[in-house]
């Protein structure tokens, strides 16, 4: 037993005490099982979940190049004495010595990354706070109580995030933390974790709730913003305005050491998935989850498996949790961002930014939909408008005019003159923005083309760069068949190709890309098809030639039959096989 001392008064609380003393018991069967874990880059150390005698142990089984995120436990670390609270990181407890994980981390050459809640976190007592804020519990839109199954069983309650003192806690916490990376000299940054699940093609947080509490927050914001009107987009503002305080008070307090935020997709944390896995004994695997997974890594949103046991995830779907959520993709999730372009490693493909927080808009246009049917989870959704003026991406921006300042709305257009492609959606312009855009198709001498296409569509090409203008409202109007046409004039305009794949209903595609090497200059990149099986049949899936794409190889085959032929590829997968496929992109020499 680790002899501490601490302020009179201050103990552990009793549910972390008697977990932990389960812990202990159980510690040799847990690393046994997790032992066979570590078929990833990333692992999650929750160290509130071993003893410290057995934390340096656990973290030599880790693979040395790994990534290590730790959460950290805001409820464990606060020691109340009184109405006096005191953040302990390890003076008192050796529980909370977060100096040593990281020694120990770094010593193994591990990859840590610290983690500070920025939402409840789900899976922990009272949301990981610390259990004298008490708050009433997360309501769903519905008026349903939001809760989480963990992977023993337990049921843990959601609570709300919106307690009136709340903030100024919050504070203090990360003020106590700052000081002592500052004192005790950490080499390691530390990310602001948004716990969530996607949902529908977005990504809901655990800070969105409608509770009794929630309201009165928002209504009190209401009495001392009088300019605002009640609505559901406001009550979606003012949980954005939240995050942002959050993000601010975690850059002042943390200084240096803050590196931004990282969010996190908790598979099976979503309100009908909570119901699901109460009542069904296993897990059923369906495309809903690997969509989920595929759009999440899209949009660089960490997966997390954490509500699962290990033995109950599918290894068709480990497998693609290994190619997907690769070194390369970590690299941009942590202060080694810098990695991700500096490598030829793969990334996810994306051809399409959409630079909004309203993914209904896009949708109406039935152009997520085009999209999915052409190649599945090609696209991003950004929900602040952060880009570089002076770099040429590969991909198109898409933008909403009303959405947009005056002073941002030349920004888009200067992105058009670095050689970018931006689709510009016109419907609510205003006067000013009419004006701006007018004067610079004149300042440039942009010989344009407009037409109408399901409104009055505007081509203007720019050197490398290209500017389309269209009305979405009345794109949004149009059939299916109308809508798929459309878009398909516009992507042919843009240049984008996608390679084709004729696939038994079953198999799931994803898509990577990286810059060429040295010895494939002949190429503009090389794409990576990802192919997974997760049925109990065997499927078929066929490649045809394309002037567009080159075939180059295949790897990491697992029960996977492979024939390349003059008229293009074909594989057959067993059930639970995979296998990936690269493409030599021959794009713009064809274009």
């Amino acid at each position: 037993m680790d002899l501490v001392h601490k302020p009179k008064g201050v103990g552990l609380p009793l549910e972390l005490t008697s977990e932990r003393i389960k812990s202990s018991l159980i510690e040799s069967k847990e690393i046994t099982a997790k032992k066979n874990s570590f078929d990833r880059h990333y692992f999650w150390f929750n160290y509130w979940e071993v003893t410290p005698s057995l934390w340096e142990k656990r973290l030599k089984e880790i693979p040395q190049g790994t990534f290590v995120f730790i959460p950290i436990y805001w409820g464990l670390h606060a020691l109340r004495e009184t109405k006096v609270t005191h953040y302990d990181f390890g003076k008192y407890r050796s529980d909370c010595d977060l100096k040593r994980i990281e020694d120990i981390a770094l010593e193994n050459d591990l990859k840590p990354m610290f983690c500070v809640p920025m939402t409840p976190v789900p899976f922990l007592k009272n949301g990981g706070l610390p259990e004298w804020i008490e708050t009433p519990q997360s309501l769903s839109e519905e008026g349903v109580a939001r809760n989480i199954l963990t992977k023993e069983g337990k049921i843990r309650k959601i609570p709300s995030f919106y307690h009136p003192y709340l903030f100024r806690y919050y504070k203090d916490f990360l003020y106590s933390l700052g000081r002592t990376f500052v004192q005790r000299g950490f080499r390691t940054k530390v990310r602001g974790v948004v716990w969530g699940h996607q949902e529908n093609g977005e990504f809901k947080s655990f800070l969105e709730d409608n509770s009794e509490m929630f309201q009165q927050s928002y209504e009190r914001f209401l009495e001392r913003n009088t300019q605002f009107e009640d609505s559901n987009l406001i009550k979606k503002d003012f949980r954005k305005l939240l995050k942002t305080l959050l993000e601010q008070v975690a850059s002042e307090c943390l200084e240096s050491y803050w590196d931004g935020v990282l969010r996190v997709d908790l598979w099976g944390s979503g309100d009908q998935e909570f119901f699901k896995r109460a009542i069904q004994k296993n897990t059923d695997w369906n495309q809903t989850h690997w969509k989920r997974f595929f759009q999440g890594v899209s949009n660089n949103i960490l997966p997390s498996d954490y509500l699962y046991d290990h033995a109950d995830i599918p290894l068709v779907l480990r497998q693609a949790l290994k190619d997907l959520v690769s070194y390369n993709y970590l690299a941009t999730c942590t202060s080694e961002g810098g990695l991700a372009d500096n490598t030829n490693s793969f990334r996810p493909l994306v051809t399409s930014s959409f630079h909004t927080d309203t993914p209904e808009i896009v949708k109406v246009m039935g152009l997520t939909d085009y999209l999915d049917e052409i190649s599945p989870f090609c696209y991003e959704f950004q929900e602040e408008n952060q880009w570089n003026f002076d770099e040429e991406d590969s991909f198109t921006h898409f933008f909403f005019a009303h959405q947009l300042e005056p002073q941002e709305f030349k920004s888009v257009l200067r992105l058009v003159m670095s050689g970018n492609k931006v689709v510009l959606e016109t419907s609510q312009i205003t006067e000013e923005q009419k004006r701006i855009l007018e004067l610079f198709v004149l300042e440039n001498d942009l010989r344009g083309e407009l037409i109408q296409s399901l409104g009055l569509v505007g081509f203007y090409p720019f050197g490398e760069g290209k500017l389309i203008t269209i009305e979405g409202n009345k794109v949004a109007e149009a059939s299916e068949k109308d809508k798929n046409q459309f878009w398909h004039r516009i992507y042919l305009f843009l240049g984008t190709h996608h390679l084709e794949v004729d696939a038994d209903k079953g198999i799931m595609v994803f898509d990577l890309k990286r810059d060429v090497s040295p010895f494939e200059l002949k190429y503009e990149e090389v794409r990576r098809t990802c192919l997974y099986n997760p049925t109990n049949k065997t499927l078929h899936l066929a490649i045809p030639h394309s002037r567009y794409f080159a075939f180059l190889r295949y790897s990491q085959s697992r029960d996977a039959d492979i024939k390349s032929s003059t008229s293009g590829v074909s594989v057959t997968l067993a059930p639970q096989g995979s296998i990936l496929l690269d493409f030599g992109y021959v794009g713009k020499s064809h274009g």
